[in-house]
């Protein structure tokens, strides 16, 4: 009897324990019976759900578990002394559709994963890693197998493996971005880590930062680096967001950037998304893949993610101007009170009406007076958006939304769309607004949860019911006719004439290099672009309800009215940080400085004291703000004070409760008034309802003329002067042969986005100044996006940074001569076109700059220029011929990571004939060759930066020492 039992157990200790398995192990193989229940057995560890036992189907030996919706859970296994920190790899392996592995605790933990590992005779393995977070105290950890499908799952070979150094197990993958931190600056960031699992949500400041080095393609770069996210999905397990900000150098192009678990964006699908964006020229942030370590230990693959700063911009052919957005503060504010039980979810509180317009780079936009400006344009133009009180189609550049919405129901990405989740970009050409996507968060990868949904519809189809502001600021764009009618021009643009089957032939190779990289971690990932076609097709059936609702006026008014009844705090709940006092810096009012304060608390505040420290504050005046009531215009009241302030402090009236709230550095915003605009096109005659001419003869303008989009514009022989700041501005295509524009005490001429080539043949242009009614012109003629050409013109003394400045232009310009310009005589920013026979003499600053573009240029001449003859700049192609240069001080300058190559040129009396260096850290080097070169009476022949790549004359010229750009700029 007793030799039957040994056997027995030992029988059970082998089919639970097996020792090819390492780890605490169970293959379904046998059972006993404890309390009235059964169990699966090895040793002293017990598996539940032991009736489940089938043998219908075994992975291995002679048994699985069998289970449905009705009995979900198999091989539960419970930890009774696992503790923060300890890490736990979980493989089982299933047969059917469905099956996860489920960690869970009674005190919230909770992890859930179905990583696909192995495949074999019809099984999948599948896994989770989790590591228990910080704030961890359960008394009892409970791994087991789940699927509540209708449909039959059959479990086998369960195996829990508690791992060394409580580290997860990652790939080793070459050319990783390695991390390097030491420990002191690592302990900070865990100990942020578990703040923020205590709070149930990380919120950043400028305290977050450490100091750390990145090693990537064998360069080491001083980096900061913080904790990234909200919400804790951030920072589960040890695969953690972090947000890197480069000190020095680049990475991938990128200065500051974000690097996270590629789930946390839907793999391949975001990428996707923002690859067609950037075909389609709207500005999205740069979103590819990385394999990271720290301190050289692998954490697999990460998604990588471009923050908003100004290389963002340059990579994307936009000139700089303010990056915005609406601004969270108050949404995670409230968030965390909620959290700490300071606030109560009931209530209602105005997270969305508190938000200020808020930039990126608040130092550098407002040290600089222009882009101050723009952003005091930007945010006026935000704020009506935000109070529902603005033209859509006037202050937002339609075509680029239209193209947003219609690759968003394309994607179903409507995560972009939520308020908080919105960039802005304000282009200081246009003067209008242009979306920034950013945080897509597909509904699905590889396939669509509600494939019926769209940005108007719910997924029966109906169209929706706008119920609150946040959600209202998204939707009344199409209250204007004009996104209206393109936003379906672009919508059926997408579905019935873009060449997808030609992008993805066209991207193939990335897409597959991409998929390849994610398999290092993912092995069973596999992309396909097939439910895109399939999106398509949903698209197509459903957009001719779309259009004829549209055409007999059916179409669903979205005139939100914000006034509703609401759930208003109690007042002992007390007010929240960033959503109680507002308040901006106004401007000076003699020798006193003046502060505009808005309350955003549903009680009235008192301020009570104000200064520049936060801990020393004086008392001021007694000012009583009155309660916050939605749907009500918010009053603003002024401090007025004799000193400069950076905090105020107020108490809530009948309370002791009191707050510190920093000041802004800028004006409050204003609704920007909605009036015709007065476009003073009486000089010209119609000779159809779409052409405007302007007969030949002798014009005085005392005011500026103006012509909308949809026209076509002929100048013929027309002598124009332009008087009391007058200036010239055209949004159509104009032909002007033959004309004198002169400016005495007017401005300048502007040529911006003309929907058609235009034509400037000799024609005279003499004194123009930037037209300060766009701001944003730096030539005395400007002409932006658009394909151009000019023959046989004269720029003459003009008046501003550049005599003529194209940008994002194809351009042909010939016979053409630049002399005594102010300051560059020529400037080109983007875009590509040839240059022939130019002649620039006497430019206050450079004879020709380019930069972003890929020019060719045929015989030129440079006189006496101030400062350089040629310059070129930030990742340009030129091709030259035929270059005379005489008395500069710079001959040829070539520039951050341009390449230039140039025949027969002469410098003469010069004092230095090439420089060549890298002004933009984020840019790598230049290149420059020079053939049949000739120098006379230069004082200094070269200054080569080691990192450049120089040929003169067949000969290679090697630089000595990195070049200080001060020295130049």
């Amino acid at each position: 009897m007793k030799t039957t039992l040994f056997f027995s157990l030992l029988f059970i200790l082998f089919s639970c324990a097996n020792p090819k398995y390492d780890g605490i192990f169970c293959g379904a193989e046998e059972t006993i019976e404890k309390d009235g229940l059964t169990f699966f057995s090895n040793e002293n560890n017990l598996f539940e759900a032991g009736r489940l036992q089938s043998s219908e189907e075994a992975f291995e030996g002679k048994y699985a578990i069998k289970v449905d919706s009705a009995f979900p859970y198999a091989f539960t296994y419970s930890f009774k002394d696992s503790k923060p920190g300890d890490a736990y790899l979980v493989t089982i392996w299933k047969k059917g559709k469905g099956g996860v592995i489920i960690a869970s605790s009674n005190e919230g933990f909770y992890k859930v994963g179905s990583k696909l590992v192995e495949k074999k005779d019809g099984w999948e393995k599948i896994e989770l890693q989790f590591v228990l977070p910080p704030n961890y105290n359960s008394k009892e950890l409970k791994i087991y197998g789940f699927s509540n499908q209708k449909k039959v799952v059959y479990f086998d070979n369960f195996l829990i493996k508690t791992l060394e150094k409580n580290q997860l197990e990652y790939p080793i993958i070459g050319n990783s971005l390695n991390i390097l931190i030491d420990t002191n600056q690592f302990n900070t960031i865990k100990r942020l880590r578990a703040e923020a699992f205590d709070k149930n949500i990380l919120q950043s400041s400028d305290d977050s930062w450490v100091k750390a080095k990145v090693l990537y393609h064998g360069d080491t770069n001083k980096v900061k680096i913080r904790l990234k996210g909200d919400w804790l999905d951030h920072l589960q397990d040890d695969k953690w967001s972090f947000r890197i900000k480069m000190k020095e150098g680049n990475i991938m192009n990128m200065k500051e950037f974000s690097i996270q678990h590629p789930k946390t964006r839907k793999y391949m699908s975001e990428w996707l998304l923002h690859d067609v964006l950037m075909k389609e020229d709207v500005l999205t942030t740069k979103y590819d893949f990385i394999p990271v370590q720290i301190n050289g230990r692998s954490l697999g693959v990460y998604a990588v993610e471009e923050h908003f700063k100004n290389h963002l911009l340059e990579n994307k052919t936009r000139r700089e101007g303010p990056m915005l957005k609406l601004a969270e503060d108050a949404f995670w504010d409230y968030q965390l009170a909620a959290r700490e039980k300071k606030a109560t979810t009931s209530f209602h509180y105005p997270i969305f009406k508190s938000a200020i317009v808020k930039p990126f780079s608040k130092k550098k936009t407002f040290k600089d007076s222009l882009q101050k400006a723009y952003f005091y344009k930007a945010q006026d133009i935000l704020h009506s958006y935000k109070e529902f009180d603005i033209k859509f189609s006037k202050h937002f550049d339609v075509e680029k939304y239209a193209k947003f919405y219609a690759l968003v129901d394309i994607f179903q990405s409507y995560h972009g769309l939520i308020w908080h989740n919105q960039r802005f970009y304000f282009n200081p050409l246009t003067e209008k607004i242009e979306p920034i996507v950013y945080d897509a968060n597909i509904e699905g990868d590889n396939h669509f949860t509600n494939p019926n949904r769209f940005i108007l519809a719910d997924n029966t189809g109906e169209f929706k019911q706008v119920k609150k502001d946040e959600h209202y600021m998204s939707f009344q764009a199409f209250n204007d006719p004009v996104f209206r009618k393109t936003y379906f021009e672009e919508l059926n643009y997408y579905i019935n004439e873009f060449n997808w089957e030609g992008y993805f032939k066209e991207r193939k190779e990335a897409l597959t290099a991409k998929n390849e990289l994610l398999k290092n971690e993912f092995p069973y990932y596999t992309f396909s672009t097939e439910y895109i076609n399939n999106r398509i097709a949903i698209i197509k059936q459903q957009f001719a309800q779309y259009e004829n609702k549209e055409t007999d006026g059916e179409w669903f008014n979205f005139n939100y009215k914000a006034k509703e009844s609401i759930n208003v705090p109690t007042l002992s709940e007390g007010p929240i940080n960033n959503l109680s006092l507002v308040i901006h810096k106004e401007k000076k009012k003699g020798d006193k400085r003046q502060y505009s304060l808005k309350n955003y608390f549903h009680y009235p505040i008192t301020i009570i004291a104000a200064g520049k420290k936060k801990d020393s504050l004086i008392n001021v005046p007694e000012l009583v703000l009155p309660a916050f009531y939605e749907g009500d215009n918010i009053t603003s009241k002024m401090l007025i004070t004799d000193k400069k302030i950076k905090y105020v402090k107020f108490k809530v009236n009948g309370t002791d409760n009191t707050k510190t709230i920093k000041v802004l550095k800028w004006r409050s915003p204003s609704i920007i008034p909605k009036k015709e605009e007065d476009y003073n096109l009486g000089i010209f005659k119609n000779t159809n309802k779409d052409t405007l001419t302007l007969a030949k003869g002798n014009y005085t303008l005392s005011k500026s003329v103006i012509i909308p989009k949809g026209k076509y514009v002929k100048f013929n022989g027309a002598n124009i002067t332009l008087t009391n700041k007058a200036s010239i501005i055209s949004y159509s295509p104009i032909v002007m042969d033959g004309c004198i524009i002169i400016a005495k005490g007017g401005e300048g001429f502007s040529l911006i986005e003309p929907t058609g080539n235009s034509v400037i043949s000799n024609t005279k242009f003499v004194n123009l100044t930037p037209n300060t009614q766009l701001q944003t012109c730096t030539g005395g003629v400007s002409i932006y996006n658009t394909t151009i050409k000019i023959e046989g013109c004269e720029f003459n003394n003009i008046k501003s940074e550049d005599g003529l400045n194209l940008v994002n232009c194809n351009y042909d310009i010939s016979n053409t001569t630049f002399t005594g310009c102010m300051s560059d005589g020529f400037d080109i920013d983007y875009g590509s076109g040839v240059l022939s026979n130019i002649t620039i003499n006497n430019s206050g600053n450079d004879g020709l700059d380019v930069s972003y573009t890929n020019i060719t240029v045929n015989n030129l001449k440079v006189n006496k220029p101030g400062d350089k003859a040629v310059s070129v700049g930030e990742r340009s192609t030129f091709k030259g011929n035929s270059f005379d240069i005489k008395g500069a001080k710079i001959g040829i300058a070539v520039k951050d990571e341009s390449n230039a190559t140039i025949d027969n040129i002469s410098l003469n009396t010069c004092d230095i004939g090439v420089v060549m260096l890298i002004k933009k850290q984020f840019f790598n080097a230049p290149k420059l060759k020079l053939t049949n070169f000739k120098q006379e009476a230069v004082t200094s022949k070269e200054i080569i930066d080691v990192r450049a790549v120089y040929h003169k004359n067949g000969t290679a010229v090697k630089g000595k020492e990195i070049i200080d750009t001060e020295l130049f700029y």
